[in-house]
């Protein structure tokens, strides 16, 4: 990817939040290996990964060695003191997209950045179908599929976003994030 771009790839997101409380050392690779930060945490449990930490907003991994690398956790809404992550994928194409910027502008207001992902293939509903698939995995993979872009231009339009690379420019959430701290040491 840096070689077709042109420039140097700073962050890392696991697919389907593959990292775990099992895995910890792919944290120590990725931070070996020259990324600034990554964004695989989902914050509670997913159906194939999942690291439970105390924080929705960014905040330092502490590697088994002691090196740390900054990480930013899928958006989660707090409702009712129950975590429920929103920031992409089918829950983004499931979600009502007035429900996902609400969700947004609450994370906002708290001064936490909502780290939202989508996939290539969610904006393209004419996308060749794998067949044979469980019903449930057609549902994660295709529903909606039509409307992900429209609720994309609608939510940018609704809110400001940046990259993670350039929120971490600021000295001052690089401190923020630094001053939480979640430790994978024995």
């Amino acid at each position: 990817m840096e070689d077709a771009s042109g420039a140097s790839i700073k962050g890392y997101r696991a697919a389907g939040f593959s990292i775990t409380v099992e895995t910890p050392w792919a944290f120590e690779i990725l931070q070996e290996e020259g990324f600034q930060f990554d964004a695989s945490v989902f914050p509670g449990t997913h159906a194939h990964g999942g690291l439970t930490v105390p924080y929705r907003r960014p905040f330092m991994i502490e590697t088994a060695s002691g090196k740390t690398l900054y990480e930013f956790p899928v958006a989660a809404a707090q409702i009712g003191g129950k975590t429920f992550p929103f920031g992409g994928g089918g829950y983004f194409r499931l979600l009502p997209e007035p429900l996902t910027s609400l969700m947004v502008k609450q994370m906002n207001r708290a001064q936490i950045p909502a780290t939202l992902y989508l996939h290539p293939r969610e904006i393209d509903p004419k996308q060749p179908r794998m067949d044979g698939l469980p019903l449930i995995r057609k549902l994660k993979y295709y529903v909606n599929l039509n409307q992900t872009e429209e609720k994309l231009k609608a939510l940018l339009k609704r809110s400001r976003f940046e990259s993670l690379a350039q929120y971490l420019e600021n000295s001052e959430n690089r401190v923020s994030a630094a001053s939480r701290l979640f430790s994978l040491k024995d």
